[in-house]
């Protein structure tokens, strides 16, 4: 009788139950690990862990490459999932013709970011990255007017009214737009929140590291490998924060590096020394490392570690530390460090303390009449969570 899963991988303790479990997922979308020797309990319990990671199609395709019937099996949701995110896919190629045909005439430059650039261009088929919205990058100066001629294609502002309202720009893109397929936009203005962490004398080597992939019929434009893997980097560790782990970011950097031979270290390092961005380089390859196995050169381990003492670099390791920390991940937290400038950081707290009429009807299901209960509720659960944050900090 074979064992319940590879022996080089223990078995999680209750599902769920963290670096295991998803250590196993990751074993198996990199083929470490076999699907058929993963007992019904134990697939049961990983297949809502795929789908939390953002790695269910992956999943899918691993079981079966492994010769096995998913149908009828511990392992047959991922089917029906997996179906969803195809459909997902196949409209947001619609999207993307929409909103190139508009943007065209207008002259407005476009690059595509993150999941959908990643699906063309990483992936062995497009259908398995699933992503929650559509976003691309186009110039500061002219984001307006793109925002303009996609609500022109019965786009509508997303239903959550902003908490910042007027500083859009500021923090990095656009009011989300929800498209009349479901499809949601997001136009970026950057690739990150703070004009500290990137600014915009850095920022434009991005915009000069863009190539166009032909992948299912589809032309892309989007970023070189060595540019698209410092902006997942970002992302994952000056963005997002180690404090939230989902797979599927590091698992994006391991099929960039994988499905790039010609790979440009020397042009990625040189960058990640330049941005400061060295130390959250080396976070995020080396939890695409620990979890994916990915292949990294010596000499790049070595420069990574050899880590720049510019302010630059000790603002984004900072930044990477601070986000390391769960009660970092919170909205509150990344607004605050995200804010380019001290007034736009003044602006920030005044609204999380006191935000607009609208976004308290919305958010606390409240009329008018109710506004200054919901506000007396707000301030409440700010002392509740500075008391918290306080009693985390003690030694």
């Amino acid at each position: 009788m074979s064992s319940p899963i590879d022996p080089g991988f223990p078995q999680p303790t209750s599902q769920h139950s963290g670096s295991d479990a998803e250590r196993l997922l990751a074993a198996l979308l990199v083929g470490r690990a076999d699907p058929r020797h993963v007992g019904p309990a134990l697939a049961a319990s990983l297949v809502p862990l795929a789908v939390d990671h953002g790695v269910g199609p992956s999943l899918l395709d691993a079981v079966q490459a492994a010769q096995l019937d998913p149908a009828g099996s511990p392992w047959g949701p991922l089917v029906p999932y997996a179906r969803l995110i195809g459909r997902r896919y196949l409209r947001a190629r619609l999207e993307q013709a929409r909103i190139e045909s508009v943007l065209t005439p207008l002259g407005i430059d476009w690059v595509w970011l993150k999941g959908y650039a990643l699906a063309h261009t990483a992936y062995p088929r497009p259908a398995l990255r699933p992503m929650l919205d559509l976003d691309l990058l186009v110039p500061a100066e002219r984001s307006e007017e793109a925002h303009a001629a996609i609500r022109a294609l019965a786009y509508r502002l997303a239903d959550a009214p902003p908490l910042f309202p007027g500083a859009e720009r500021n923090l990095h893109h656009m009011p989300a737009l929800w498209g009349p397929s479901g499809i949601v936009v997001e136009l970026h203005t950057r690739l990150h929140p703070s004009e500290d962490v990137l600014p915009a004398a850095q920022f434009a080597w991005f915009r000069d590291q863009t190539t166009e992939t032909q992948a299912a019929n589809v032309r892309v434009r989007h970023f070189k490998p060595e540019a698209q893997l410092l902006h997942l980097c970002a992302h994952a560790i000056l963005q997002h924060g180690e404090g939230e782990l989902i797979l599927q970011r590091y698992y994006d950097c391991h099929l960039v590096l994988s499905n790039s031979p010609q790979f440009d270290w020397r042009t990625l390092l040189n960058q990640a020394a330049a941005l400061g961005w060295s130390f959250a380089m080396e976070r995020a390859i080396t939890q695409a490392h620990d979890y994916f196995q990915t292949r990294i050169p010596d000499h790049a381990w070595t420069a990574l570690r050899a880590r720049p003492r510019s302010r630059a670099a000790r603002r984004a390791t900072r930044l990477a530390l601070a986000l390391k920390r769960p009660p970092a991940a919170s909205v509150v937290h990344k607004a605050l460090a995200f804010a380019p400038s001290g007034l736009l950081r003044l602006y920030v707290i005044a609204r999380l303390l006191v935000p607009s009429a609208v976004y308290m009807q919305w958010r606390y299901g409240v009329d008018a009449r109710q506004l200054p209960l919901a506000y007396a509720r707000r301030w409440c659960e700010f002392a509740r969570h500075l008391r918290a944050l306080r009693g985390r900090l003690r030694p």
